[in-house]
């Protein structure tokens, strides 16, 4: 069985009250820099924020001890305390009340919702069954009448069938335990205004109730509070182990199960960075010197006068035969008869090319992860930290720069373009570049599932330590009566 100290000590109790109060970025693709949380991850924080709301309001036993006296007074003051608990129920209920997953259904059942919803029938009941008591009736009076008891015994019976079917169906899931308080609340109240005996009121709040919140306690039974929260905490553990092996995962140093097998694990609010992709271009070719070919015909430019000797002509012969060491097509010509007097030979040539050894281009992404506490659409935080990933902008800069990664990161290709765009559109088609794409999709739905399990497990705690504040309260209740 898990009690309350066993539970925040050993599974975390940093999910639940997270210092940060941020709205939570997480990616989807290595593009889109930020996305909001999964709907379904979302649901379950709504549900876990309302479930501690209900923990709170189960702390105390809203005078049921007093209760034995059957003080008009005290009945009101316990009334606006189920008033406000069943509000939060109705809360609940539309929170996960279209929950996808198979894990997740067991919180919406049919059942369950229409326990919840002959609880709050029998409370409204109650409320008006008490509040339109005539002021000229003592209690006593009130309580000795005819019509006030067959109410009683009406909304009692109520109660009793929704209560027994809740545990023909084993309903011991978390949002049924979360009902487990005010219906005690409730039969209590009606058991002592039927005029029902101590000893029979303690048998009923024990057999009954205690023994409901047992089962709801016990982690070895399947769907119950405890099994919820127990499983939640393994997958996540599990998730965790895969995340921290993937590419992504070893640059951030994700923790893996084995590392911590606390939910709330965190990097006491440090934000990593890791490297997603990096891709590089080594604008590069070999140089060569001027070719002149005696084979090749020329075109008006790149021509040469050779020699006998095949040599191209000296600066000082060009300059006696056209008057110029850089002689055009037509001066040429013009002297053809000459050049053939000569021996000389027109020959085609190819210009000298300079080699190309700069720049070394590199393309990098980087991803930023950090822990956030999640907030609902009115910005109001839910207690419940989740992952929170984000890709950063693409950075194009030079090898051996301060923030450019090391090549051993990168994927390089070394081949020549003048065309800064070309060279770009290269690295970005380069394998590493697609494959940082993939990584960084596949780390984000691990961080989905992840945060998924901790919103699971976050619902899943509130609400046994919702049982654990309605124990103490049936207990109080239980020795008020000796």
């Amino acid at each position: 069985m898990l009690n309350r100290r066993n539970l925040i000590s050993g599974l975390a109790a940093s999910t639940l009250y997270p210092a940060a109060r941020l709205t939570p970025a997480i990616g989807l693709s290595l593009f889109a820099s930020k996305a909001r949380a999964e709907p379904v991850t979302i649901a379950l924080a709504v549900g876990s924020f309302l479930a501690h709301q209900i923990a709170a309001a189960n702390s105390t036993d809203g005078g049921l001890s007093d209760l034995a006296k059957a003080n008009h007074d005290l009945l009101l003051v316990a009334l606006a305390k189920l008033d406000r608990i069943e509000n939060l129920l109705a809360d609940v209920y539309k929170a996960v009340a279209n929950l996808p997953n198979e894990i997740d259904k067991i919180l919406a059942r049919h059942e369950t919702q229409d326990l919840q919803a002959d609880l709050a029938s029998v409370i409204n009941g109650y409320r008006e069954l008490i509040s339109n008591k005539d002021p000229k009736d003592s209690d006593a009076q009130w309580l000795s009448r005819k019509s006030t008891q067959t109410q009683i015994q009406s909304y009692y019976a109520r109660l009793l069938q929704a209560r027994q079917k809740a545990d023909v169906k084993k309903l011991f899931d978390p949002t049924t335990a979360l009902l487990v308080g005010p219906s005690a609340m409730v039969e209590n109240g009606l058991l002592v205004l039927s005029g029902e005996s101590a000893h029979g009121i303690k048998k009923t709040l024990t057999d009954t109730y205690l023994a409901w919140l047992n089962k709801m306690e016990n982690a070895e039974i399947v769907g119950s509070a405890a099994h919820y929260v127990k499983s939640a905490a393994q997958r996540h553990a599990e998730l965790s182990s895969v995340a921290s092996q993937t590419p992504l995962g070893r640059g951030f140093d994700f923790p893996s199960g084995s590392k911590s097998s606390a939910v709330g694990h965190a990097f006491d609010g440090e934000t990593r960075s890791a490297l997603a992709a990096c891709a590089g271009f080594n604008n590069s070719r070999a140089g060569s010197g001027r070719y002149c070919d005696d084979e090749r015909r020329p075109g008006n430019r790149n021509f040469a006068l050779l020699g006998g000797d095949g040599k191209e002509l000296s600066n000082d012969d060009y300059m006696a035969v056209f008057g110029t060491t850089n002689p055009d097509s037509k001066t040429v010509l013009k002297n053809a008869q000459q050049i053939l007097d000569k021996g000389f030979v027109l020959a085609a040539c190819t210009p000298a090319v300079p080699a190309v050894t700069e720049p070394h281009e590199r393309l990098y992404r980087r991803a930023k992860l950090s822990e956030v506490e999640l907030v609902d659409e009115k910005m109001q935080p839910l207690g419940v930290k989740v992952w929170s990933l984000e890709a950063l902008p693409e950075t194009r800069g030079v090898a051996g720069q301060a923030d450019v990664p090391h090549d051993g990161s990168c994927q390089i290709v070394n081949e020549y373009s003048d065309d800064s765009g070309a060279r770009l559109n290269r690295m970005r088609s380069l394998d590493a570049w697609a494959a940082g794409d993939r990584n960084y999709t596949a780390f984000s739905s691990l961080l989905d599932q992840i945060n998924t399990e901790r919103a699971r497990f976050a619902f899943g705690l509130q609400a046994l330590i919702a049982t654990q504040a309605a124990r103490q309260s049936i207990e109080k209740v239980i020795s008020s009566y000796g």
